[in-house]
């Protein structure tokens, strides 16, 4: 099917514009531009494109994510948080002790790339530390506002 796309007259924005610039003022058929004929039109095929909708997974429908599998991602696990004036912050020497607000064997947060998705607890491996997953975070549900990361 063939399609035209109507060229630019002088009444158009562009031509005044064009004139303004001090352009020249006979764009008919799109010479100015480097294409179109006398006739103000060009002739348009439209492009072929497969058809993708037998392709795209619908809503609900598991997705294969392996194509993702290889991305690296930062994960954090964060004991706990304190505010200090600066003043307190610049006394900090080594062997200085911070207090943090969680408790002893309070679940831990794990974050990835700054976002909150488990908790756990902590663990020891072979002399370094781990963490047992102990629940993953329903991201529709907002964290109560002492756990709120910010």
């Amino acid at each position: 099917m063939d399609r035209t796309i109507d060229t630019f007259d002088k009444e158009d924005s562009v031509m005044e514009n064009t004139q303004h610039a001090g352009g020249s003022s006979d764009l008919r058929g799109g010479e100015a531009f480097g294409f179109g004929d006398d006739e103000g039109s060009l002739p348009v095929d439209p492009a072929p494109y497969p058809d993708l909708s037998h392709a795209t997974p619908q809503a609900g429908e598991p997705r294969d994510l392996r194509l993702l599998s290889d991305i690296e991602l930062e994960l954090c696990v964060e004991i706990g948080r304190a505010r200090l004036p600066l003043r307190q912050l610049l006394a900090l020497t080594p062997g200085s002790v911070v207090e943090l607000d969680r408790a002893l064997g309070e679940p831990v947060d794990v974050l990835v790339n700054g976002k909150l998705v488990a908790r756990g607890q902590i663990v020891t491996i072979a002399e370094e530390f781990g963490v047992r997953i102990s629940e993953i975070v329903d991201p529709s549900v907002e964290p109560p506002p002492s756990k709120r990361r910010g």
